[in-house]
């Protein structure tokens, strides 16, 4: 990595850090509560006039640092060390500033106490995308998590969302013996820390699929290399709606070719990769329900970079991508669903293939195909179409379906099953 790029990545995150910080500000002027993480360094603040909230901070990442080393020892690096150090310093620095900056907020009347969190709540978020955009380092409180999380064999996001009912109890505890006016009075921890838990993560991953690509964009420009597609197409994903058609689409192309099907036997493979059991990728393959994809988006679990420490879910997602990539690489293949297109992004000779159709259209396939009534049948392809587009909102930070992430999106209700397979065959011969 050049001194440029390693200068504008540094630059990231110090503005990540700064966001991050003027959020934590407003959460504290707003008098409502802060987040979990803060509620120990603000305590320490109340109780000790001599002591900010961001020496407060320095000293508990200094201590997160030191259980992240005692766990880690050799497998990180000193100089990991000194920078996650030296940004922990930088932060502290930051809070402190904010506070300073924001002193004037003192909010009047409930509503005024409101509009802080939430615009707190918006600044963190939007912090944590430039701080993870970076692709730098984690700050101590996340080390420490993804540290535990590699050695108990726990998912990131449930060691994570540990820690942070860990600091409440430690704020809880904190205020047990020095008043509980802290709780109360003070907003060390209210309803505004109730609502930043649940509104900071779904914010930064509404942020993270709008920004993050871009930052990322930007700081990758200097190793992008010029890719050119010529007409020599080797694989072809189809993503497709419930009863569009688009197995049976895929299936032609790949018989008319003379080229591999990569289908159901993928979840065959991504068992065996995964070694998660098969009632198990059977329950989640291609599937996210709203519920889950909040609870997900509500933890960040898809915005930290933490590859070693996966949940199950996680684990199915990365097993398939990486056999998705392996199949690409022998070429001459059709794969079908799994967010093909977006895993194979940036691999020459590529088609991606998005297939749609009318809700009547797609109705009678499902009837016939699965013996559903009619009700039924629309209920199932409503409930399966909004699984996949959650599966591959979430995986991709990206939108399933939208037409700039297909070369192209075809209509089967409108060509029917054979039109559909001749459009597509003329489009990859051009």
């Amino acid at each position: 990595m050049k001194k440029k790029e390693y200068a504008e990545r540094y630059f990231v995150f110090t503005v990540g850090l700064f966001l991050m910080a003027l959020g934590i500000a407003l959460t504290i002027r707003s008098g409502l509560g802060v987040l979990p993480v803060i509620c120990p360094p603000y305590i320490a603040s109340l109780v000790c006039s001599s002591v900010t909230v961001g020496q407060a901070t320095i000293v508990l990442y200094a201590l997160f640092l030191l259980v992240q080393m005692a766990i880690q020892r050799a497998r990180y690096s000193k100089r990991q060390y000194l920078q996650v150090f030296l940004s922990s310093i930088i932060f502290g620095i930051l809070i402190d500033a904010t506070n300073v900056f924001t002193q004037h907020l003192v909010p009047t009347y409930y509503w005024h106490s409101i509009v802080l969190i939430l615009a707190g709540t918006f600044f963190i978020g939007l912090g944590v995308v430039f701080e993870v955009s970076s692709s730098l380092m984690l700050l101590p409180a996340e080390g420490m998590a993804l540290a535990i999380s590699g050695a108990s064999k726990i998912s990131f996001g449930k060691v994570k969302r540990f820690s942070d009912i860990a600091m409440i109890v430690a704020a809880v505890a904190l205020a047990y013996f020095f008043g509980w006016k802290l709780i109360t009075e003070d907003g060390v921890l209210r309803e505004g820390s109730l609502l930043s838990i649940l509104l900071v993560g779904l914010v930064a991953g509404k942020i993270q699929s709008m920004v993050g690509p871009r930052i990322t964009s930007w700081l990758n420009r200097h190793n992008e290399k010029e890719i050119t597609l010529d007409n020599n197409i080797t694989v072809i994903t189809i993503a497709r709606e419930f009863g569009s058609g688009g197995h049976e689409i895929g299936q032609r192309i790949a018989n008319e070719l003379g080229w591999s099907f990569i289908d159901q036997q993928l979840i065959n493979k991504a068992v065996r990769e995964s070694g998660l059991p098969t009632s198990f990728i059977a329950q989640y393959e291609q599937n996210m329900s709203v519920g889950q994809r909040l609870w997900k988006n509500m933890w960040m679990d898809n915005i930290q970079p933490v590859e070693e420490s996966f949940s199950p879910e996680d684990r199915l997602f990365v097993a398939q991508a990486k056999i998705i990539k392996e199949e690409a690489q022998k070429g001459s293949c059709v794969i079908v669903g799994r967010c093909a297109n977006w895993i194979l992004r940036d691999s020459p000779n590529c088609f991606h293939v998005f297939v749609t159709a009318s809700m009547p259209f797609a109705r009678r396939r499902v009837m016939e195909e699965f013996k559903y009534e009619g009700e039924k049948a629309y209920d199932e392809i409503v409930r399966i179409n909004q699984a996949r587009a959650n599966h591959y909102n979430y995986y991709t930070n990206s939108h399933w379906g939208a037409p700039n992430n297909y070369d192209l999106c075809v209509k089967s209700s409108s060509l029917g099953i054979a039109g559909a397979v001749t459009a597509i065959m003329r489009a990859i011969k051009k």
